[in-house]
């Protein structure tokens, strides 16, 4: 077992230490056809199971191509299978390099996830457009509506329809899962 991936198995086992509902077992011995899987538990109120620990894109964006060609190839070699960006982080770059490292080997092992800031139907829309044109993928696994800053800040999304075309892109097959995040106040995000 290489270094990298006994650290992995360290964190993740660390975690499961924390009280997490539907956790799984840290000892797993879960495989798919690239190798062990860390840690597996359900996400949120799906029925889908996920690496307890996963790669966020912010990091693919900023690092190099090197290392972010290199974050990708130790995360699947460790037994990640989670992975996350979003529009804005490059911008646009960790999905490019997604689409160059990750999805072409790997999609069919992989939950993607990316987010969108839109504020408004029509940029909503387009952000989905680009982000599966950059990924390299048909479809994504979860669309999150990201940086909920207020309660009025979600009605305004809301009533400009960015919530629609979510909706939408679920109803059509190209999202599986929706969701939303925040990271300021928690009046906004029971709003939604």
């Amino acid at each position: 077992m290489t270094h990298k991936r006994e650290l992995l198995k360290n964190l993740a086992t660390m975690t499961a230490a924390l009280p997490v509902p539907s956790l799984l077992s840290a000892q797993n011995k879960e495989r798919d056809k690239l190798g062990e899987l860390l840690p597996i538990r359900r996400l949120g109120k799906t029925n889908k199971y996920v690496t307890m620990l996963g790669v966020g894109g912010y990091h693919i964006g900023w690092t190099s191509e090197r290392n972010a060609q290199a974050v990708i190839e130790t995360a699947i070699e460790g037994g990640v299978r989670f992975f996350d960006t979003a529009e804005q982080y490059g911008p646009a770059v960790s999905e490019k390099r997604y689409g160059k490292y990750l999805t072409p080997k790997y999609r069919d092992n992989i939950f993607l996830m990316t987010k969108t800031q839109a504020r408004n139907a029509k940029d909503a829309q387009q952000h989905l457009e680009d982000t599966l044109r950059r990924m390299k993928t048909d479809h994504l696994d979860l669309w999150q509506i990201h940086s909920i800053f207020t309660p009025e800040d979600v009605e305004n999304r809301i009533a400009e329809g960015g919530l629609d075309v979510v909706k939408k892109a679920k109803e059509s097959g190209k999202v599986k899962y929706i969701g939303f995040t925040g990271h300021r106040d928690p009046f906004a995000l029971k709003k939604c």
